[in-house]
């Protein structure tokens, strides 16, 4: 079945944000968009794979002095993992995939613990399982891809870290974000239908449920949302402005906009869809701008690039969950299960 086609509205926020941990490896978004250029697309809700990934039961075999040596001219892959994080996920058979696509590569398997393990972790990794790469894949015609997509981030000055999804444990405290919750999710409520899967998967948790931004259609919706707009209604009239905002930034006037312009014209059409929100004049006045700074300065030092994103104590796993797979962390990670909401006891009136 073809993906689905929807309009947005994109700009990057900032050019300098760093490349965090999160997001999908070996995938391209058909319609990202890189820097400060004003960009409407059409855009799939899917993504398309550069490789097909397959499950093989076989374990790689971890790379023997020997075999180091025969492969010193190749690019090197390492596979950081950590056997206490016993369903942590498996990205064997993600290296597998990568090594496909190229002659030169040469693999081997890094347990946290050891020196070279400690050494990766010295020079930035954040995560594990991790997959790292030497920078002589910036001479591979993938890297620009890799790069345009925030698919890798650099780790001191010898290594990339491919950016991969699954359940992780968290190595540093300062990617923990601090909650009195069992979980903490963020969502981006311009996504297609994210307000009935938050509803069924999400507030069922009693999770701290935290808007997300990574540009600024998506900034308009948590400043909004801050002011009292619900998400669902937000939701609702998305494609109403996302094609609001291409007939009018489509205007010859209105090419090479500077930022300050774009976000003006953008932020007018966004206050008129929602008119007759009681909320509204809120969002007019700019009362919560500050505060959405501040969400989105805290996304980007987390190295959250894309929701739903969910953190369950020193874990983090990108994507859609289910409420199961969500509770199986929590008993993980926590001892114990959380008990839903809707299986919560209430006391009897008096």
């Amino acid at each position: 079945m073809a993906p689905r086609k929807t309009t947005k509205v994109v700009k990057t926020l900032s050019p300098n944000v760093t490349v965090g941990f999160f997001g999908i490896l070996l995938a391209l978004s058909l319609g990202a968009n890189v820097g400060l250029l004003l960009k409407i697309q059409n855009t799939s809700e899917e993504t398309t794979p550069l490789v097909t990934l397959q499950k093989k039961e076989e374990p790689i075999a971890e790379v023997t002095p020997e075999t180091e040596k025969e492969g010193e001219k190749k690019m090197s892959l390492v596979l950081l993992y950590d056997e206490s994080c016993k369903n942590c996920a498996d990205l064997q058979s993600t290296a597998e995939a990568f090594i496909q696509n190229f002659d030169d590569v040469i693999l081997s398997l890094v347990r946290l613990e050891s020196q070279k393990g400690q050494e990766l972790v010295a020079q930035g990794i954040s995560v594990v399982p991790a997959l790292v790469i030497d920078r002589s894949f910036e001479e591979t015609p993938l890297y620009e891809k890799f790069v345009q997509q925030n698919g890798i981030s650099p780790i001191g000055k010898e290594y990339f870290e491919l950016r991969t999804i699954g359940n992780k444990r968290i190595l540093s405290e300062m990617q923990i974000p601090k909650s009195d919750k069992q979980i903490v999710a963020f969502v981006n409520y311009l996504q297609p239908n994210m307000s009935e899967y938050v509803k069924n998967n999400i507030t069922p948790l009693d999770a701290d449920i935290r808007p997300f931004a990574n540009d600024i259609s998506s900034s308009l919706a948590i400043e909004a949302i801050l002011c009292g707009f619900l998400p669902q209604d937000i939701e609702e009239k998305r494609e109403v402005f996302f094609q609001a905002a291409e007939t009018e930034l489509q205007k010859p006037e209105n090419k090479d906009l500077p930022e300050e312009e774009f976000l003006k014209i953008v932020r007018g059409i966004f206050a008129e869809i929602f008119s007759e929100n009681p909320s509204v004049a809120c969002f007019e006045n700019g009362d919560r701008t500050e505060e959405v700074g501040k969400r989105i300065t805290e996304a980007q030092v987390l190295g959250i690039t894309g929701t739903p994103a969910f953190f369950i104590g020193d874990r983090f796993l990108a994507g859609e969950q289910k409420k199961e797979d969500l509770e199986a962390v929590i008993e993980e990670v926590f001892g114990k299960k959380e008990v839903s909401l809707d299986e919560k006891e209430t006391e009897p009136l008096k």
